[in-house]
């Protein structure tokens, strides 16, 4: 990162509002380039870019590790599969703690999971692993946080590639959760 991004960074990064519009024009062209790499955007018209690493400025915020973020129980609110609303998953919820996550559906069915998140990357990757028979099969997925908002997608079976954005059409199979955080605490 250059001098100036680097001082700019600093004077302006975490400041109210104000000062970012006080900006003379010809800093935004930095402004608008700066935030582009903070965090993820689901963007359809930005597939292209979604995999590409984020910058060094953005991996070293304060921002806490998205682990941490995730610890808790959060609420199936909504789902789409194949590109249609599946109520049936709505009320489940899922509990994170550190790497490792448990699902409670909606009809009762439990299924502990070992999770690896991968947040250096524009687009966030999530591998979701489940042992059955001594075999680990990895679901891998995508995934943004928005507050206490948490939306992922997966492909419909383990082993699948994993999506390229967080969005599902007609026929792809793909799941798109939106959760809720309920509790910060991960229930036993």
């Amino acid at each position: 990162m250059d001098h100036y991004s680097l001082q700019f960074r600093d004077r302006y990064v975490g400041k109210p509002m104000k000062l970012i519009f006080e900006l003379p024009f010809r800093r935004l062209v930095l402004l608008n380039v700066f935030f582009a790499g903070c965090g993820n955007v689901i963007d359809p018209e930005l597939k292209t870019a979604q995999h590409a690493p984020l910058s060094a400025a953005t991996t070293a915020t304060s921002l806490p590790a998205d682990s941490q973020l995730l610890r808790g129980v959060w609420e199936i609110v909504k789902c789409d599969r194949n590109g249609e609303v599946f109520p049936q998953e709505v009320g489940g919820r899922i509990s994170f703690d550190g790497d490792k996550a448990v699902s409670h559906s909606a009809d009762g069915t439990k299924i502990q999971y070992l999770v690896e998140l991968n947040s250096s990357v524009r687009t966030k990757t999530i591998d979701w692993q489940w042992k059955q028979d001594n075999q680990t099969q990895t679901l891998r997925g995508l995934y943004a946080i928005d507050g206490r908002t948490l939306h992922t997608c997966s492909p419909s079976t383990f082993e699948a590639d994993r999506p390229s954005e967080i969005r599902t059409v007609a026929g792809d199979g793909r799941w798109v959760f939106q959760l809720e955080k309920i509790s910060d605490f991960v229930q036993p």
